[in-house]
């Protein structure tokens, strides 16, 4: 029993002394994603990651001297002030990369309002452009109709000329076939006056009279008073 005690307290004992010389410096690099262990055990500052650093952090840490212990599960380097120096100046990369990060997404955010406004502005003036556009066909169309109106009553114009040069012609051949006929009433009035002269004669005339006398006597009247005895 006493020799069982007698070796936990010596195990005892070398984990306290071998805590008593591994020192954790958290500070605030648990914001990075690591924490600093001064290792005095084995003369080495240690940076031990929750998870496997990215790529550009991996280059960062080879260039500031740190290299990766499998055994330590952890990126070392010898401990002493140059250690320091390149934890500082690992950390002021990691620093100015967050800090280049907000400003490209504060930049990627301006830029993408400036984009939206000139969209909009691009977009606007696209239909203002089109409303132009539109306007001016509207215009060109009014024009096109107007021209079309003028042409059309112009024709309408010529015609009604037409339709009144030959309604007029035709009042003229009125006019013209109403004084023929007038004139030729005359004249068949002065015949059948003529006619009815010679018939008087022709009743005057004794009975005796031959027929073929008064036939062709009869005749002779009808061709001097130019018409045809029916």
């Amino acid at each position: 029993m006493q020799k069982k005690e007698e070796v936990i307290s010596i195990h005892e004992q070398a984990k306290k002394a071998q805590n008593a010389n591994v020192t954790s410096s958290n500070g605030d690099y648990s914001k990075y994603g690591f924490n600093v262990v001064r290792n005095t055990d084995i003369n080495r500052l240690q940076l031990k990651f929750d998870s496997i650093p990215d790529e550009s952090m991996r280059k960062s840490l080879k260039h500031y001297g740190f290299k990766w212990s499998p055994r330590e599960s952890a990126w070392q380097r010898q401990l002493n002030s140059n250690a320091d120096r390149g934890l500082k100046w690992f950390v002021e990369d990691l620093q100015k990369e967050k800090q280049n990060d907000i400003t490209t997404e504060s930049k990627g955010a301006e830029m993408d309002e400036e984009m939206i406004e000139i969209e909009q502005g691009l977009f606007h003036r696209l239909v203002d452009k089109v409303i132009e556009f539109c306007n001016s066909k509207m215009n060109e169309e009014k024009e096109e109709d107007k021209d079309l109106e003028e042409v059309l009553d112009k024709e309408e114009k010529v015609e009604d000329k037409k339709e009144d040069k030959e309604e007029n012609k035709k009042e003229e051949k009125k006019e013209d076939k109403t004084e023929e006929k007038e004139n030729k009433c005359k004249n068949n009035s002065v015949e059948v006056d003529y006619y009815e002269l010679m018939k008087e004669k022709f009743n005057s005339v004794e009975s005796g009279v031959d027929d073929k006398i008064k036939v062709v006597t009869r005749e002779t009247a009808f061709e001097n008073g130019r018409k045809i005895y029916g």
